[in-house]
């Protein structure tokens, strides 16, 4: 027992030197999941090397932790500084990875800080004052499945809810986690195609933080078909297309290896 002490205080010892190498640091902690397969890993790199792809970290996590898989150890510094490029909750980020990733992000000390804390900030207490009826927003990242989706489809058919960014419908869809329903992605084309007509040679903010979050959130089956071809659309249009399809293509062979046995 106490060679086996001293083995694990010289390996803890020896981590910052393998850190400032870019070498792997296995962790002393025993993991039990199987490591995932390699088209797993291949998609992987294709989210932590590209800035266009690293949107995708959270979803990727998610899958992870839901097939119970690990990744090779390898691959978990590279993961870890997407994460914090991406500030993904450490709760959810050692949850898809496991104890090794805990270990390895407490030998980093720029990990360290982020994910561990020292002290949280307790919120002041603002006094309570009467609330009026104009000022109430519905919480939309908070509403369950059923209900946000109803609430979609019903704003989905006022052509006015797309047209602003402030609305109902906008937030709705850019600010929940949950995904898009398959019957709204013609309306959404079909406000893509007046949005495109209205203004030819610049994408509004509204058309796109709506196309970003439909590459993310739509299912990549769906929108790969509502998306069609864009090559005579204009540059600025035809670049923000691009990137989506690249995206949801990404996200359709993630999600395919995800379903491997």
């Amino acid at each position: 027992m106490a060679m086996l002490a001293m083995a694990h205080l010289l390996h803890r010892a020896a981590a910052p030197l393998l850190l400032s190498e870019r070498k792997p640091v296995p962790s002393p902690l025993p993991v039990r999941r199987p490591i995932c397969p390699e088209a797993v890993a291949s998609v992987l790199a294709a989210i932590v090397r590209h800035q266009d792809f690293q949107a995708l970290l959270p979803e990727f996590l998610a899958l992870l932790a839901h097939r119970r898989w690990r990744l090779p150890p390898e691959w978990l510094p590279e993961v870890l500084e997407a994460a914090l490029q991406q500030k993904i909750p450490a709760s959810a980020l050692f949850r898809a990875l496991g104890p090794s990733a805990v270990w390895l992000a407490w030998q980093h000390s720029r990990w360290r800080s982020v994910f561990f804390p020292k002290e949280h900030k307790r919120p002041q207490k603002v006094p309570s004052r009467p609330v009026q009826v104009s000022t109430l927003q519905v919480q939309w990242p908070n509403l369950p499945y059923p209900v946000w989706e109803r609430c979609v489809l019903d704003l989905a058919r006022i052509e006015q809810a797309w047209a602003s960014a402030d609305s109902g419908l906008t937030v709705a869809l850019t600010q929940s986690l949950h995904l898009w329903p398959d019957r709204i992605l013609p309306c959404w084309r079909a406000h893509l195609e007046r949005e495109r007509l209205r203004l030819p040679y610049q994408v509004s903010p509204n058309g796109q933080a709506l196309l970003r979050a439909a590459a993310l959130r739509a299912s990549p089956e769906r929108l790969l078909e509502a998306l069609g071809d864009a090559t005579e659309w204009p540059y600025a249009w035809r670049n923000l297309w691009a990137w989506a399809r690249d995206v949801a293509a990404l996200r359709l062979r993630m999600q395919l290896a995800f379903r491997q046995v």
